[in-house]
């Protein structure tokens, strides 16, 4: 955890007994099983948890698809910010 943020969260009570529960088994915190799962969550949407910017990659892709590419490579997104940088 790079940098701590304290929030408030409203969740189902059924949900939260579950989450205590497990966290007790597993001997960990419940920030900790709350942060995973919300990690795990985020990378399977695509969403990288890691401070990649979700809209920019939306925004690579839009630009990308104008561009022509039929798919949206690694090598085609740096480029096209290079490009638009310097424009």
């Amino acid at each position: 955890m790079s940098n701590p943020v304290k929030t408030t969260v409203r969740l189902d009570g059924g949900l939260v007994k579950s989450v205590k529960r497990y966290a007790v088994d597993a001997e960990r915190t419940m920030g900790e099983i709350i942060e995973e799962a919300l990690a795990e969550f985020l990378k399977k949407k695509g969403a990288e948890s890691n401070g990649r910017s979700t809209p920019f990659y939306a925004w690579a892709e839009r630009l990308s698809r104008r561009k022509g590419f039929a798919r949206l490579k690694e090598g085609d997104i740096v480029r096209l910010v290079r490009e638009c940088r310097s424009a």
